[in-house]
């Protein structure tokens, strides 16, 4: 990656890694959820195909079963054994895409599956498959040998969960995705009926016992809507993001924005405790994309949200093509860099207002899927970032592994800097997938994902320090930020430069721009002006390491370009930095 982002700090921070292991066999294995127990111990589902994944002696499943299985796997505290791992499914394929732990050591995961003939108990609320894709919920005992519920969920049509949670009573919640008209729904809930053939988010509460349905509703509008994450606040309200196609898609009063913008926004919605009710409801995004110079309509989607510790703050994060994503003043970064970026957003507990937002990414193609809060409000972010989609000449630059690596950030309480960055990954393919591949708590990060560079970083005496598949393997890595101390970035030092807002701002029909270039190749650095569809107007080279650069609101063959928002950007090597201005006629 490049450092674009790095400008905006003089020092980054030092944090450990405190282990790094592959997970899988021979064939292919991908990790989707996680989560960690009070003793510190991880567990990692997702699926498998490999007949040799590593399970453990007398787990409920010690044999693959079908064409894809799902994997449940307890890692010790230090990453270096298996408490148990086992199979899970039937003749066909299935994945889990989320998992969490209750305080007696059980575990409950979902996801989906085509088997009909996928483990359930007699006792749960749907033993039986009548469509070719359902999904499941199903609860595992804390020694991994026994299910207690488990359970299928779903209509006659396709049906997707991404996410689960517990309420404080230990009430598995899903929520998903449905094109079931006939999706279980119960008298009362916020929304009984559906509202289109492309698709509508979902939403179910069991009871603890799993044997009935606590609510389970609809929630969308005409066109396609999809929820990804889902999180459960103290008090038992249900929090759930994704992105809709809808324009009419439910929303509330008074909140942060009412309409949708691009030709997909994301959603964020608060549901109070018993499903009957909105508590607030809000689109977030952008209308415009411009990707190869073609102008079109924004798309984005929000992948992963978390609570801070006093719930009152949300984090988002995901990915977003509109060039006019909604950014805050003074965050790391109010311009899309590249095709698409990421996003990272903080937006308060009621939904009404932007803490702060901005683009994350460079002139690659970043995808943010996992988010979380540390205890001094700082942001932890995960994702994808593909190298492949930058331009030829800037791939694989010196700080990349390979030709897509898994990034982990962190920004500071005010998402203004970034003061941590680390390119997880080897010379080949590292990946994050939606469902919950991150998890932030008591200062450490737990990531999954998967994996196809036999040169990925893990640590000695980690479970597999080698790679054991020619297809992929899962991983997971665990991230020390208690102890982060702040360290000179020397590269910084060599090559920092400021780059002044200018004056006057707005401005016609002129306007001076303030830089300063603490380097010694200068000559090569250039001043940059975008306007606000990403399309350069303007160039000038610099020739000295201090100066005035002096616009006068035309483009290069001299043409004066309209009124509006336009950006300018410093570049030298690899760094760079964006402000942004306004010119009014």
């Amino acid at each position: 990656m490049t450092l674009t982002f790095l400008l905006v700090a003089s020092t980054l921070q030092a944090t450990s890694i405190s282990f790094s292991t592959y997970l899988g066999g021979s064939s292919a294995d991908l990790g989707y959820g996680i989560d960690v127990d009070s003793q510190g111990n991880s567990f990692v589902t997702g699926w498998t195909q490999s007949t040799n994944f590593p399970t453990t002696s007398g787990s409920f499943n010690e044999n693959f079963s079908g064409v894809r299985d799902i994997f449940v796997t307890k890692m010790n505290s230090q990453g270096s054994a298996l408490v148990f791992s086992t199979y899970l499914g039937g003749s066909s394929a299935e994945e889990a895409l989320a998992i969490k732990v209750d305080s007696q050591g059980n575990s409950y995961f979902s996801g989906s599956t085509k088997s009909q003939d996928f483990p359930t108990v007699s006792s749960s609320f749907d033993t039986t498959s009548n469509s070719s894709k359902k999904i499941f919920v199903t609860k595992l005992n804390n020694l991994g040998n026994s299910l207690i519920f488990s359970t299928f969920l779903g209509g006659t049509q396709n049906d997707d969960s991404y996410s689960l949670e517990l309420s404080s009573q230990n009430e598995a919640i899903v929520s998903g995705t449905t094109v079931s008209v006939d999706f279980p729904v119960s008298s009362g809930a916020f929304d009984e009926n559906f509202n289109s053939g492309f698709g509508d988010v979902l939403l179910t509460k069991f009871n603890p016992s799993g044997t009935a349905l606590s609510f389970s509703t609809f929630l969308g509008g005409s066109a396609a809507d999809n929820s990804y994450s889902l999180e459960i606040t103290s008090d038992n309200k249900i929090i759930i993001a994704g992105s809709t196609g809808s324009s009419n898609f439910p929303t509330t009063n008074g909140i942060f924005q009412n309409s949708k913008n691009g030709l997909t926004d994301n959603f964020l919605t608060k549901f109070e405790s018993d499903g009957t009710a909105l508590n607030f409801s809000t689109f977030l995004g952008g209308s415009l994309a411009v990707v190869g110079g073609t102008a079109g309509f924004g798309t984005q989607a929000v992948y992963e949200i978390a609570l801070n510790q006093s719930e009152n703050a949300i984090g988002l994060t995901g990915v977003t093509l509109a060039v006019d994503f909604p950014t805050t003043s003074g965050s790391l970064s109010q311009m899309r860099m590249g095709s698409d970026d990421a996003f990272v957003t903080k937006m308060n507990s009621d939904g009404t207002a932007l803490i702060f937002s901005t683009y994350f990414g460079d002139e690659f193609s970043e995808t943010g899927y996992g988010i979380g809060f540390l205890s001094d409000e700082s942001v932890v972010v995960t994702g994808v970032i593909n190298f492949s989609a930058g331009s030829p000449s800037k791939q694989k630059s010196k700080i990349s592994h390979g030709i897509s690596d898994v990034f982990v950030s962190k920004l500071n309480a005010l998402g203004n800097t970034m003061v941590f960055y680390d390119s997880l990954g080897g010379n080949d393919v590292e990946e994050q997938q939606i469902g919950t591949p991150s998890l932030v708590k008591n200062d450490f990060l737990f990531v999954t994902g998967n994996v196809t560079s036999v040169d990925f970083p893990t640590t000695n005496g980690a479970f597999s320090e080698n790679y054991n598949s020619g297809t992929n393997d899962a991983f997971l890595t665990k991230y020390d930020f208690t102890n982060a101390t702040e360290i000179e970035t020397k590269q910084n030092l060599k090559n920092s430069f400021s780059l002044s807002q200018n004056y006057p701002n707005p401005f016609n029909p002129t306007t001076s721009i303030n830089y300063e270039l603490l380097i010694t190749n200068y000559e090569r650095s250039t001043l940059a002006i975008f306007n606000i569809l990403g399309k350069k107007v303007k160039g000038f080279v610099l020739n000295k390491n201090k100066g005035s650069v002096v616009w006068n609101g035309t483009n290069e063959l001299g043409e004066e370009v309209a009124s509006g928002i336009y950006f300018y950007q410093l570049q030298n090597s690899g760094f760079s930095q964006t402000k942004k201005m306004l010119l009014l006629k």
